[in-house]
């Protein structure tokens, strides 16, 4: 029996910047050696408003070792829609294939003076003078196959953005598995049309190891917001 696997790496970085997608892992469940349990991936696609019939198209894919393209880096979405929930907002992307990916943005507690900061899971901020800062800030995204996640700080000010002390990327798989997560790209500042960036990479195989793919999840701040890619 195969079960979801859950890959860390605790890394301290630098520098500042941020926003949060913290997507909604789905539960562990038994793998058997021929064919996963695929059950769990239809309640969450049903969930997210995902028809019995695209469903099923996805699923075969992935049961045959397939990509759907909510895992490609290259994929271009079709549309996306944001839902406001109590203590979150998610936006739910959706691709050509109709599949998707969502992140949960967490509704910081406090808000710096003269932002509204729409971000990253258990943040803490502190801002004055032009000035915010955000500290333990959780970025993440699934697309109910993969969950990817890391932890980082970061700051924005009037003319620029940083990313600092970026750490705890891990990948939680439900089906297959995945690499370790490292850092595939890093800039801790950013000013004018360019953000501060933090990406983490992870390759993931398909649980027959018929199929793999290299996924990406980065946290973009620029002076006036921050957001996440799978890019």
């Amino acid at each position: 029996m195969q079960r979801a696997t859950k890959i860390g790496s605790g890394l301290a970085g630098l520098v500042v910047a941020g926003s949060l997608l913290f997507g909604a892992a789905m539960p562990a469940r038994a793998v058997t050696a021929d064919h996963p349990d695929w059950n769990p991936l239809r309640d969450w696609f049903t969930s997210y408003g995902v028809t019995a019939a695209d469903q099923s198209h996805l699923i075969s894919t992935l049961d045959a070792g397939g990509i759907i393209d909510s895992m490609r880096a290259d994929a271009v979405p079709v549309s996306t829609r944001v839902v406001e929930k109590a203590g979150s907002t998610e936006s739910i992307t959706t691709f050509a294939d109709h599949s998707i990916t969502v992140g949960a943005l967490e509704k910081p507690q406090t808000a710096g003076t003269g932002m509204q900061p729409r971000a990253i899971a258990g943040c803490s901020t502190s801002s004055g003078g032009g000035y915010a800062s955000f500290q333990n800030c959780t970025v993440s995204q699934s697309n109910g196959t993969v969950t990817m996640t890391f932890k980082a700080d970061y700051s924005r000010w009037a003319t620029g953005a940083s990313i600092s002390n970026y750490r705890e990327a891990n990948a939680i798989v439900n089906y297959g598995s995945a690499t370790q997560p490292d850092w595939s790209f890093v800039r801790t500042t950013g000013s004018g049309a360019t953000p501060a960036t933090v990406t983490a990479h992870s390759r993931y195989t398909t649980y027959n190891n018929a199929g793999s793919e290299e996924l990406y999840l980065s946290l973009r701040v620029s002076s006036s917001q921050a957001w996440t890619t799978t890019y």
